[in-house]
């Protein structure tokens, strides 16, 4: 999934990759909610 893509794309011309946390969201609750989720799984 997604930790492939990471692995496997950035040398590639005109892909980018940017990473949110909880405070960049700012239209609805869930989206924040799972990216924080996502934060605190990672620590």
């Amino acid at each position: 999934g997604l930790m492939q893509v990471e692995r496997i794309l950035p040398g590639i011309d005109g892909i980018a990759f940017h990473y949110f946390t909880d405070v960049d969201v700012v239209r609805h609750r869930l989206v924040r909610d799972i990216i924080k989720a996502y934060a605190e799984d990672g620590d």
